[in-house]
């Protein structure tokens, strides 16, 4: 599995389970993106190579 970059400043994402929910977490900002966030980026990431 590839690292994931953080959306808000390019940081290391972690993964972390939290009230048994799958979770990213970047130590750079502090932000806690969701595995639906992380699916929907790559979603678009698809579309857009396809066009």
């Amino acid at each position: 599995m590839s690292s994931l970059s953080c959306f808000f400043c390019r940081g290391k994402l972690l993964r972390h389970i939290k009230n048994q929910s799958l979770y990213w977490y970047c130590c750079s900002c502090r932000q806690e993106v969701s595995q639906t966030e992380i699916d929907l980026m790559d979603a678009h990431k698809r579309v857009s190579s396809e066009v």
